[in-house]
């Protein structure tokens, strides 16, 4: 096959899907500073998930980095010497730089090598959400042209729908997601966001709930309102908590009937800005409001 796709770490699939599909599916990492340690994030081969969440549970505070304009020109170079065409699905540009660095880069590889094909393509969307729309690109790309897999993204990634909350708000906070303030209180009255992705494809604040259990709730409730199953499978992430992504999996298998649903945990890239006990469910449906 001539087409690649690429994606960068922020995309929450399966280490076993990614190996399914390698021969035209391609993980672009990015850069994770932790405690003495600088790495990239290969989900999980050069630190493994649970090495990386305990050093949360410890206090040790991440950071990332965005993939560089040099880093997307030689991961370019790397296709464009093997007659690849490429379309590189990218992070949300209302969370990160990623994929502005992504366009300066086509700019400047287009300057010295104008016959390379290169689209790229915003998701609006992040882990879980990012994850459902790279998973219809591969399923599409043996019979599609790129072209017509970029439209179908750019035409549908309002559809794709997010819902998550965290264990320990202070994440959130040190990522500048929230305000620390809010974080403050929140931790204090044990209360958890519930958050999901807005239009311009930036995390927004729903609803604040007391517990676990309403977290559920609001989770089932909200895909019950909202998706559609002929159009997607639903991927449930998770910050090294898989009892909970279980049990969450379960009771939507039971109460909604929904069975097409893919676990997957959450690598370090996201896991920085959310920390232990995420759960974040990404799906398509109705659009975004």
């Amino acid at each position: 096959m001539n087409k690649v796709i690429l994606v960068d770490s922020c995309c929450n699939l399966p280490s076993s899907f990614y190996h399914e599909n390698k021969d035209f599916l391609h993980m672009i990492s990015m850069p994770i500073h932790l405690g003495n340690r600088d790495f990239l994030d290969e989900h999980g081969k050069t630190i493994t998930y649970k090495e990386f969440y305990d050093e949360l549970r410890n206090g040790v505070v991440p950071s990332t980095s965005q993939i560089t304009p040099i880093n997307f020109f030689d991961k370019f170079k790397e296709f464009y010497d093997a007659e690849k065409e490429m379309l590189y699905i990218a992070f949300s540009s209302g969370m990160s730089g990623t994929h502005n660095n992504a366009i300066i880069a086509k700019e400047m590889f287009l300057e010295e090598y104008p016959n390379a094909k290169i689209t790229i393509v915003d998701s609006f969307s992040a882990s879980a959400g990012y994850g459902v729309i790279v998973k219809k690109a591969v399923e599409m790309i043996h019979i599609h042209e790129i072209s017509d897999i970029a439209k179908f993204i750019e035409d549908n990634r309002l559809n794709i729908n997010h819902i998550f909350s965290v264990q320990d708000l202070m994440f959130l906070k040190n990522g500048g997601r929230i305000p620390p303030a809010l974080a403050a209180v929140g931790t204090l009255l044990n209360l958890k966001p519930i958050m999901d992705v807005d239009t311009e494809g930036k995390l927004r604040q729903k609803e604040k709930v007391r517990g676990k259990k309403k977290v559920y709730h609001t989770f089932l409730t909200a895909i019950k309102a909202n998706y559609i199953p002929e159009m997607s499978s639903i991927i449930i992430g998770h910050g090294n908590c898989e009892e909970d992504a279980i049990e969450l999996k379960s009771m939507i298998e039971i109460e909604l009937g929904y069975k097409d649903i893919i676990i997957s945990e959450e690598s370090p890239t996201i896991g920085s800005h959310v920390g232990p006990g995420l759960l974040v469910i990404g799906y398509m449906g109705n659009e975004r409001r």
